[in-house]
């Protein structure tokens, strides 16, 4: 899919255009957005009650950098937890990258977020990153939910969607953790990239050549590519918990999303989706004051909100 500028919504177009010049899909390039961001970690989200604690790995020689995000003054085990994954294309950023999206989840509705700093790919490919997901699940469960009925949400966006769909997958196998509800928020689902969206798609912030690179990375020494390390693959979603998502039209991850919610609806599960007009990868964070990114921001809300409500 060849995205043109007469393609992309007015309001998102300037910042698109610059995108495609300066955000280039190469490892150098990868490896300075990654040091860059970096310089992001410990930093807070004003308006809450913002912490720094390291927890347990698989790993004995290891403990993983997680940061926690609540209302001041609330008390944990009576709110909702969030086990929010950031994107990056498995390969970059660092959980405060995901700031805005963070805070969007706890304007929607009083919870408590925990985002570990999973491992990246650049250094360590798949199963790294999704095993750091998985032990902060536990740890969670270990913390928050043991012997309580209390609601757990997993979300992330792109990669971190997918990361978060992948969790959920792996979760489904345990008796201890029951997942609430999933926000996989343009999520990176599909290693084999043959849908109609992702084939030669040339837009802004993240292209089918962005996503080459960061497959490979991720997968890395694989042949056998599993469920956990590309979701898409999955054949079976019955039973899946209810799920909330969005995309751009002119995402690479469109078509893969839609895939996604489909199958989802076909095994009977909850399912609310929407698709942005003229809005490419990340467009709700990039230009947050155009008004498609506005409305993007208002259907999440809405979303957590009522699905909160009702399943919590």
């Amino acid at each position: 899919m060849k995205v043109t500028s007469a393609m992309i919504d007015p309001q998102l177009r300037s910042l698109g255009m610059l995108m495609r010049v300066f955000f280039r899909p190469s490892l150098r390039f990868f490896k300075l957005i990654n040091k860059l961001s970096q310089r992001l970690s410990g930093a807070n989200i004003q308006g809450y009650d913002c912490s720094e604690i390291f927890i347990p790995s698989r790993d004995l020689e290891r403990d993983i950098r997680v940061r926690k995000y609540k209302p001041w003054g609330s008390k944990e085990k009576n709110l909702p937890v969030v086990l929010y994954l950031h994107g990056g294309g498995y390969a970059i950023n660092v959980p405060e990258s995901d700031h805005k999206m963070i805070q969007r989840i706890l304007d929607s509705t009083p919870c408590v977020v925990i985002a570990p700093d999973y491992r990246r790919s650049l250094e360590h490919p798949f199963p790294s990153g999704i095993e750091d997901c998985y032990d902060t699940a536990e740890w969670i469960n270990s913390e928050f939910l043991e012997n309580q009925n209390q609601c757990f949400i997993i979300a992330g966006t792109s990669a971190g969607g997918g990361l978060a769909v992948a969790l959920t997958l792996w979760l489904r196998k345990s008796t201890k953790i029951r997942v609430t509800m999933v926000i996989p928020i343009y999520p990176m689902l599909d290693h084999r990239m043959q849908t109609k969206s992702m084939i030669n798609n040339n837009a802004p912030v993240w292209s089918v050549a962005h996503n080459k690179l960061a497959w490979s990375l991720y997968l890395k020494g694989i042949k056998d590519i599993p469920i956990l390390a590309s979701p898409a693959l999955n054949s079976d979603w019955v039973g899946f918990p209810p799920t909330i998502t969005y995309v751009g039209e002119l995402d690479p991850f469109r078509d893969e999303t839609i895939n996604f919610c489909l199958a989802l609806e076909d095994a009977g599960v909850s399912v609310t989706y929407r698709v942005f007009t003229g809005a490419y990868h990340a467009f709700d964070i990039l230009v947050e004051n155009a008004e498609i990114s506005i409305s993007a921001k208002s259907f999440l809300a809405e979303s957590i909100e009522r699905e909160v409500k009702k399943l919590c």
